[in-house]
């Protein structure tokens, strides 16, 4: 699980929801939530909107480097439509 987004997502959607939330997680999940939550609670929304942002905007870039390295640089021969979605189908499969 990807704890600094798990926090954004949940800051952002249900911050009255979280202490539940953060409770049905595996023990070991619970603890590293725990201090990014107490990072991020009291800023506010347009800040966390923006460090989201961020933090997909360089899981992005990762997916597009990591897909790049397995397809050995032949990416750019397809049209851009295609490798946005290799893309997609490279940073999701890197998430389970």
């Amino acid at each position: 699980m990807k704890t600094d987004a798990f926090c954004y997502f949940g800051a952002l959607k249900a911050p009255k929801l979280m202490p539940q939330l953060t409770a049905l997680l595996p023990e070991k999940e619970r603890g590293e939530v725990a201090a990014v939550w107490e990072q991020l609670k009291a800023l506010p929304a347009g800040e966390l909107k923006s460090r989201w942002q961020k933090l997909r905007e360089s899981e992005n870039a990762a997916a597009r480097q990591l897909a790049d390295l397995k397809a050995r640089g032949k990416l750019e021969l397809l049209p851009p439509m295609w490798r946005r979605r290799i893309y997609e189908l490279v940073r999701d499969g890197e998430r389970r």
